[in-house]
């Protein structure tokens, strides 16, 4: 009996590892949406945007983000591509978007609480990255998926290479839009172009 219940709890991981690992394909927009985000703000500094102006530009391409996020989440053509009817998010990527509430809120934390990042050096324009890096790794081995490990550790090391490289700042952070930003794009355009094939 102990091993009927087990296999049966064998079966039930896979099919929840299967249903999220679909649901990540259908993910490649987003990874359009984001990386273009990252591109045009990481290459702000480099375009000689005035300092000051970064953040709020950065909060208007963050919201512009999350509406074209929600908009394709939303759309009825991207909901009949993923197969008809609204679809309920599988169980793993559920709790998966919730761990990324988790690992912003333990940053914004730790930032509060070293004077503005001064103290403990952290800067949000790497700390971001860096966090991001991390939760697209979790995502690659909670869904057994390459492409998300892969993106995620290539963010990560970059967000930590980057800043110690003795390039200017405006150079360092255009190499985040270009590669960091990028590769998100690339990987989105690769993941439509398969969906386009199946």
């Amino acid at each position: 009996m102990q091993i009927d219940e087990a296999l049966k709890d064998v079966q039930l991981i896979r099919r929840l590892a299967e249903e999220a690992r679909m649901s990540v394909r259908g993910g490649a927009p987003f990874f359009v949406i984001w990386g273009a985000v990252w591109v045009v703000g990481y290459l702000l500094p480099w375009l000689g945007v005035a300092g000051g102006a970064v953040g709020p530009v950065w909060i208007g391409l963050d919201l512009a983000g999350g509406v074209a996020s929600w908009w394709v989440g939303a759309s009825p053509l991207w909901r009949a591509r993923r197969g008809g009817a609204r679809t309920r998010m599988p169980y793993l990527v559920q709790q998966w978007f919730w761990s990324a509430v988790i690992l912003f809120a333990a940053v914004a934390g730790t930032v509060a609480f070293s004077l503005h990042g001064r103290a403990l050096g952290l800067a949000p324009q790497w700390t971001v990255p860096l966090v991001v890096g991390a939760w697209y790794a979790l995502g690659g081995v909670m869904f057994r998926s390459r492409l998300f490990l892969l993106l995620g550790l290539w963010i990560g090391l970059l967000s930590v290479v980057l800043p110690a490289l003795t390039a200017a700042p405006a150079i360092q952070q255009a190499a985040m839009g270009v590669l960091g930003g990028g590769a998100m794009l690339a990987s989105g355009l690769g993941l439509l172009r398969t969906a386009h094939r199946g």
